[in-house]
């Protein structure tokens, strides 16, 4: 005995087939959700992310001494926001030894001359 067949209904010239709106058009307003709901995300991600030179910089840098001259490593956290550097003897010091503050233009770029000279503190002064 023959087994009965699911059958699809042809589909009109403009693609929407017959009964509920199928076809390139439903397929069409569905890309346009995703599409609509990948951009609603990424503007959630932007306002959610902290603006571009807005999280401190940290890291240790060589502070050449005041009486010896002798070139020492401190730990150092520059704030974007506040425009000020401070630096500590080692990262977990409670308080800063000193402070810097810097100008609202102000630009700092890394140095190309290693003054140590030890391979370690290569991109360590600016």
């Amino acid at each position: 005995m023959p087994q009965p067949t699911d059958r699809k209904a042809p589909e009109s010239a403009d693609g929407g087939g017959s009964g509920t709106g199928g076809g390139a058009g439903a397929t069409a307003r569905a890309a346009q959700g995703q599409a609509d709901e990948h951009a609603e995300l990424q503007r959630l991600q932007r306002q959610l992310a902290p603006p571009a030179g807005s999280v401190p910089i940290q890291g240790y840098l060589l502070k050449r001494s005041e009486t010896l001259h002798l070139w020492n490593q401190r730990w150092f956290v520059l704030d974007p926001l506040s425009a000020r550097m401070e630096y500590r003897i080692l990262r977990s010091d409670s308080h800063a030894r000193g402070t810097i503050h810097f100008e609202a233009d102000s630009t700092i770029t890394v140095s190309p001359i290693n003054l140590h000279g030890a391979k370690q503190y290569e991109n360590c002064c600016f």
